[in-house]
């Protein structure tokens, strides 16, 4: 009997294998037919991004201004295949203060690029970073795999040159997630990509209380808010 339920599992786990590498191959096929390219989005074990973060808080009716400085490293440490037969990558993402000081893991991301569209798990959350093929004006709701409403994400920029930190990328892709703004408050997120780069650029301004000062930039008028600014400082290979 023992034997019996020793090869029935081994059929059915090996029947299970059978249908995710087909998925896989479906999947990674229907990239191929597409002929799309995909490199402002690559993905490849062994692939690091190390960015400079600025992040500023501020709460003026407490008189509390913080501003913090250090960096973030992202590792394509492996990929697998997900439960929908995806293929996926494991983003490692450590932290350290600056370049004298040792990594710490931070957290864990997802990523993998599925139905057209570079997909990303941050904080347990999926974003849809870019859709596929890139145009410029392009527009979809970036919001689409979570719980959160609507959100339009629109290509305002495409295969333009930026000098990143020194670093000359000659093809950027610029994706504008938000950008609202009234006397009192303002909301802009924004991500830049590089040709077989991946992300070089990003900045997200949450005010959500200004003073009225006419004539004076939001920058001098903030009551609270934080204000985050990551870019790339270096990148490899290991």
């Amino acid at each position: 009997m023992r034997r019996k339920l020793y090869y029935i599992n081994v059929i059915l786990s090996l029947f299970i294998l059978i249908i995710l590498q087909s998925c896989k191959k479906e999947n990674e096929a229907e990239i191929i037919k597409n002929n799309i390219d995909f490199s402002y989005y690559p993905q490849k074990v062994g692939s690091w991004i190390i960015y400079q973060i600025q992040e500023i808080k501020i709460d003026a009716p407490s008189n509390y201004y913080d501003t913090a400085n250090y960096q973030i490293k992202e590792l394509f440490e492996s990929e697998f295949i997900d439960n929908t037969g995806n293929t996926s990558y494991r983003i490692e993402r450590y932290e350290r203060d600056n370049n004298n000081t040792p990594w710490k893991i931070k957290d864990v991301w997802t990523s993998e690029l599925s139905n057209n569209s570079a997909q990303k798990v941050e904080e347990n959350i999926k974003f849809v970073k870019i859709n596929f093929p890139a145009e410029l004006n392009k527009a979809w709701n970036g919001n689409i795999y979570n719980t959160s409403s609507y959100e339009e994400y629109k290509i305002t920029d495409i295969d333009k040159n930026e000098n990143i930190n020194n670093i000359i990328f000659d093809f950027v892709l610029t994706v504008l997630q938000r950008d609202e703004e009234n006397l009192i408050e303002k909301y802009y997120s924004v991500e830049k990509y590089a040709k077989n780069t991946g992300l070089i650029f990003k900045q997200n301004i949450d005010i959500t209380s200004m003073y009225i000062l006419p004539g004076e930039p939001y920058y001098k008028r903030i009551k609270t808010g934080t204000i985050y600014l990551q870019k790339i400082i270096d990148f490899g290979l290991n």
